[in-house]
């Protein structure tokens, strides 16, 4: 998370939190302890790790348990990869 980010979080404790991004999510703790030290070596990001409790059965929470043999999720990461061509991942973004 952007450290200005951050600050504007902590400022809000206790509030409601609402993400107009992906989260990308693990129902393992380690790979969420590897994903988030990943961002150590920038000193304008914080790695956070979040923990959340969902209820699957509750239809206002969007939520889907996702395994890396999903055919629908590897065709769309095809076509990501496919249609975004970049020298980084900001170029590729960028032309999302």
């Amino acid at each position: 998370m952007q450290n200005d980010d951050l600050k504007k979080l902590l400022k809000r404790q206790g509030d409601l939190l609402s993400f107009n991004n992906f989260l990308s999510t693990s129902t393992g703790r380690q790979v969420s302890l590897t994903f988030a030290s990943c961002a150590q070596n920038d000193s304008n990001i914080t790695p956070i790790l979040f923990q959340m409790e969902i209820d699957p059965l509750i239809s206002s929470t969007s939520f889907a348990s996702i395994n890396d043999n999903d055919e629908q999720l590897q065709s769309l990461t095809d076509h990501i990869h496919h249609e975004t061509r970049g020298l980084t991942g900001w170029h590729r973004l960028g032309s999302l």
